[in-house]
């Protein structure tokens, strides 16, 4: 199979343009199946928009290919660093999850060597989430030894839907209040990709939010990542992590992972210094208003224990809720996060001040436990008597 990635030329309008490309995907015998655009629109106005560079487009449909196993065929310019840091993030995914992603050929029609360019400020993609709101601060609070930040980015259509615009600009207003206060500028940046992309969002979030952000490669030394995990709790695979994110990265546009040195209840502490950021904290997926926190479900929870477990005080950006009965029902979808509860435990305040909330994580724990271990021996079972058969 083959995917090819062919170039629209941008679309302007009166607020900033539209970059576009058709993704095509041809069968074994280069029989058409499908062709899709992928567009990402910016408001920005000093962006290189005649750029026939489309690395972002290859970042942003890389996993696709890889799921179909289709060799990708790009209609324009490509780095050769960005093909090699490229080629050496798919056997990791490969290696991680071999029957899923296969390792496919990338050509283009133009290549090039780019000189390493001396720009020194970086793009933060902002959603209002622990992990972005404790990079934005800690990175402004240490400017002598962190990397300078231009400005930060709030992307439609990732988190929030296309279809939910309202939801959008009304978390969108409160986070440029946010920044404001730190003086930094956010940006809005709308795509797509999430309405034509076929991959699991868990794997592809990194590769989707570089993509769009090389918008500003140019412009821009690069882009800061916060981090999922801490480097003594890492979990592959994951979209984002320390080991993958940097082979996103050319000359002209560097991407840092960031934060790993700080867990989530450390980087809590942290952010809880800052008024305006953990006031108008966002991380709730789960809930009816995505430009809310709804308070009760996984998410939501976890980070109102994490205040607790700091010594801190609740944000108001999360409703009144039952803490700690809401806990108890919780039914956690996967490993890192019965492990990020796990870790909340070793909190010295938490057990010294909050043992309701403690007996209640220890029970939710052992309940998801035993769920676990029977779905396991069920499967077991079953796996033995199709044997059988």
């Amino acid at each position: 199979m083959k995917l090819i990635i062919e170039p629209i030329e941008p679309d302007f309008d009166n607020i900033g343009f539209i970059k576009i490309c058709n993704v095509i995907i041809l069968d074994h015998n280069d029989k058409q199946l499908s062709c899709q655009k992928l567009w990402v629109k910016s408001v920005m106005n000093d962006i290189d928009s005649a750029s026939n560079d489309c690395g972002m487009f290859l970042i942003m449909i890389l996993m696709d290919a890889m799921k179909l196993s289709a060799d990708i065929i790009v209609k324009g310019a490509i780095s050769k660093d960005l093909i090699i840091n490229l080629m050496e993030f798919q056997c990791a995914w490969e290696k991680w999850l071999p029957k899923i992603y296969k390792k496919v050929k990338i050509v283009a029609d133009i290549t090039f060597w780019e000189p390493m360019n001396d720009l020194d400020k970086y793009i933060v993609p902002f959603t209002g989430g622990v992990d972005s709101t404790f990079t934005v601060f800690e990175n402004f609070s240490s400017p002598s030894y962190k990397r300078n930040i231009e400005r930060c980015v709030f992307v439609h259509g990732f988190d929030i839907p296309l279809k939910y615009e309202s939801q959008y600009k009304s978390y969108y207003n409160l986070a440029s209040s946010t920044l404001d206060s730190l003086n930094i500028q956010l940006t809005s940046i709308s795509t797509n990709f999430r309405e034509i992309s076929m991959v699991d969002w868990e794997h592809c979030f990194a590769t989707a939010l570089v993509g769009v952000l090389n918008i500003f490669k140019g412009v821009s030394a690069g882009c800061l990542i916060g981090s999922s995990r801490p480097y003594d709790n890492l979990y592959f695979p994951w979209g984002s992590n320390p080991v993958t994110d940097h082979l996103l990265s050319d000359k002209n546009f560097k991407v840092v992972h960031d934060g790993s040195g700080y867990t989530r209840t450390e980087k809590i502490s942290f952010i809880s210094d800052w008024v305006e950021g953990s006031k108008n904290l966002r991380v709730c997926w789960e809930g009816e208003y995505l430009n809310r926190n709804c308070g009760k479900c996984e998410k939501c929870l976890r980070t109102q224990v994490g205040f607790i477990a700091t010594g801190n005080l609740i944000p108001k950006s999360f409703p009144k809720v039952d803490v700690v009965n809401l806990i108890v029902l919780l039914r956690l979808r996967n490993k890192p996060i019965y492990m990020a509860w796990v870790s909340l435990l070793k909190s010295p305040y938490l057990n010294e001040n909050e043992k309701k909330i403690v007996f209640s994580i220890k029970k939710m724990l052992l309940i998801n436990s035993l769920k676990n271990s029977k779905l396991i021996f069920l499967l077991r079972k079953l796996k033995s008597y199709y044997k059988l058969l």
